[in-house]
């Protein structure tokens, strides 16, 4: 499995922390034949597309292996072909010139069967908002600067309104497609 550009970065975003007790949610998830690799942490999750070897095999993907693979091909800079952070996944997981790690023994929350079900479902309206404003917005209205949970309210009008549990209100406008 080729690890995409950032790829490392964005896992340990999405993948749970080692502290918490929920192992399981401690890796990633190679979905071999669809080419996906999964991550989650119970509260997000994230899919992201892979490129695999006929030799990949469907399963957990330690974090650890993609921090490796992502060092080996960095420090092989300079190389010819430019080298590519990649895990074979297979009965362990290997990193070309690199370490090899065990197939960590978890199992993995069904997030694909938790896309479906929302894929399937009957869609209400969708809107676009930045991210990042949402962010901004949710540290503004906050008590401490720091962003943390808001409610969001749609309704017939285009500004969503952005609310949090203090009597703090903000509005955040919908982006163009």
């Amino acid at each position: 499995m080729i690890i995409p550009n950032k790829a490392e970065k964005t896992l340990k975003k999405v993948c749970s922390k080692p502290s918490d007790h929920r192992v399981q949610l401690h890796h990633c998830e190679l979905d071999a034949d669809r080419g996906y690799l999964w991550a989650t942490n119970g509260h997000i999750a994230a899919r992201l597309k892979v490129v695999t070897d006929d030799s990949d095999t469907s399963g957990p993907i330690s974090q650890d292996s993609i921090t490796a693979a992502v060092a080996v091909a960095k420090n092989r800079n300079g190389a010819t072909p430019k080298p590519i952070a990649q895990v074979i996944a297979n009965g362990s997981l290997a990193i070309p010139h690199g370490p090899s790690f065990p197939r960590p023994e978890t199992k993995f929350p069904d997030a694909a069967e938790i896309l479906n079900n929302i894929s399937d479902s009957k869609e209400t309206f969708t809107t676009t908002i930045d991210a990042q404003l949402l962010h901004d917005l949710a540290a503004a209205l906050s008590k401490d600067g720091k962003a943390g949970k808001v409610k969001l309210t749609f309704s017939d009008h285009p500004g969503i309104e952005v609310t949090n549990n203090s009597e703090n209100i903000g509005i955040l406008m919908p982006c163009r497609s």
